[in-house]
């Protein structure tokens, strides 16, 4: 199953670190990555705590769902 690159608007987007809490700006790439179930997916680290996170764009309203790996 091989990831798919597409190009993506520009827009920040507020998310919450699972581990520390901080309010981050999160600024969408210009190559979304795509994984298995056709969600875009990210991979982002927190500037307070440095806990790497994956997320994905909530297809429905277009918000940014994050796990700390």
């Amino acid at each position: 199953m091989a990831a798919e690159t597409g190009k993506v608007d520009l827009h920040k987007r507020p998310v919450k670190c699972p581990k520390c809490g901080a309010q981050l700006e999160v600024p969408r790439s210009t190559k979304a990555t795509f994984d298995s179930r056709g969600f875009v997916s990210c991979k982002l680290s927190c500037q307070h705590c440095r806990t790497f996170m994956t997320g994905i764009i909530d297809p429905f309203d277009g918000a940014l769902l994050v796990s700390a790996e």
